[in-house]
């Protein structure tokens, strides 16, 4: 179950890499969009463990 809410996750932000560089031109390195992905993903998951 671990393994399929991580995939799962993966998944649900990885248009997320194709879409940042297409409306913010300043962000165009991948270092970026990844480091912008992991803070996002990392602060959904914060919330949810803190909302229970």
């Amino acid at each position: 179950m671990f393994f399929l809410n991580k995939q799962c996750n993966i998944l649900l932000f990885l248009p997320m890499g194709f879409v940042l560089p297409m409306i913010f031109t300043n962000i165009k390195a991948i270092r970026k969009v990844i480091f912008i992905g992991f803070l996002a993903s990392l602060s959904i998951e914060l919330f949810q463990g803190f909302a229970g």
